[in-house]
Order: structure tokens, then sequence, then C-alpha cells
């Protein structure tokens, strides 16, 4: 049963969600800025539409610099400097660290990241703008999670890969983020947690 379990691991369960960051970033250079677009129409709604990818769970370890369970503190929403996307970081205090790439022995049980995201929801002059990614429910205050990530510029902070397929809600079973129609099966989290560490040696 749990090898099954662990064949739908690698095929059907992940399949990464890329968004394509390229094309988001030319159209928002096209558009008047979030403010702009507020005060002309009285209200902004963006959705993030990720474009599938099939991946396999060894490439979400391979590719990740950083690969931890982690409990979620607070969150922030904010415009950027050209106020053209918002984005939300959220504080993440780390409970284990199964991979850290770049900054080995920095980092340690007890200490805080950042992940930061293209979401999220400020008000403006009393009015609201959000931008929702498709499928990918905000982290949940105090909410425990196994995230697959990369370090952004910035030492201390670090995006999801592959959207919601590089992140997963961590209890006696664990479940990905990424909403796919309610076909998931739950994984035993021994199960999951034993693969993913038999997948680091390869990666060592």
């Amino acid at each position: 049963m749990t090898a099954d379990v662990l064949n739908n691991v690698r095929t059907a369960l992940i399949t990464a969600s890329l968004t394509c960051a390229l094309g988001a970033a030319a159209a928002a250079e096209h558009e008047a800025s979030i403010p702009f677009q507020l005060r002309e129409t009285g209200s902004f709604e963006r959705i993030i539409v990720a474009t599938d990818r099939p991946v396999v769970l060894a490439d979400l370890v391979g590719a990740a610099d950083l690969v931890v369970e982690a409990s979620a503190a607070v969150r922030r929403s904010y415009l950027d400097a050209d106020e053209a996307n918002i984005y939300t970081d959220y504080s993440f205090t780390l409970n284990e660290i199964m991979k850290n790439r770049r900054r080995s022995g920095l980092l340690k049980a007890g200490h805080s990241i950042v992940v930061r995201r293209e979401s999220g929801t400020v008000m403006i002059n009393g009015l609201r703008a959000t931008t929702i990614e498709n499928g990918f429910a905000p982290f949940a205050e105090n909410g425990r999670y196994l995230l697959f990530l990369k370090q952004l510029g910035e030492p201390n902070a670090y995006a999801v890969i592959g959207g919601g397929r590089g992140a997963f809600e961590v209890g006696d079973r664990i479940a990905p983020m990424l909403d796919a129609g309610g076909s998931e099966q739950l994984l035993p989290r021994q199960a999951f947690f034993g693969e993913v560490r038999a997948l680091l040696k390869f990666t060592e």
C-alpha cells in the first residue's frame, strides 16, 4: 500500500505549477499601476494562473535550495516598488531542516525565514486590491508545512518551487497545497518524509 502511495507521489500527485514569470512581468509593464486602476474602477483583482508541467518528487528535491518543515507565523502584504504587483511575505519558524544548499550551518531549527508569494490583499485609500494564486491557498497562521524553496536575492528570503505543488500541509498525513479538484490522496507522514530523505541522499 505504501509503495502504491509513493508511486502516486512521483506521478499524478505532484505536478509543478510553474508561473510564467516573464510573461506576467511583461504584461505588468503595459498595465497602469494598481493605485491608478483602483482610482479608475474602484476595485482591483488579479488571478495568477500557473502553467502545469509534469515533475517528479525527485525534481523538487533536486531543485530546492532549502527543504524544511516549518510553521507559519505572521504575514505582511504590500505593493512592490513599481506599484504593479502585490506580494505577501510570510514569516516561518523552522522545525526541521532537511536540505540547506546555500546557507549550510547558518540556519537551524528555531530560526525564522521569509517565504515570499505573489499574492495577497492591500488597502489603498480605503479600496481593496487583491492578487490570488489560482488553486494555491494562503498559508494559515500556525499551520505546519513541508516546503521546497529557492533562495531569492535576499539572504533570508525564499520562494516556493512549483507554486502549490512545492508546498505541503503537514499533519499525520501529508497533502499538497495546490487544489487540483480534490482528487489527491493524503499520504502517510512517515512514508512521505522517508521518501524525501531517501531522495536527498542522491543530491548531496
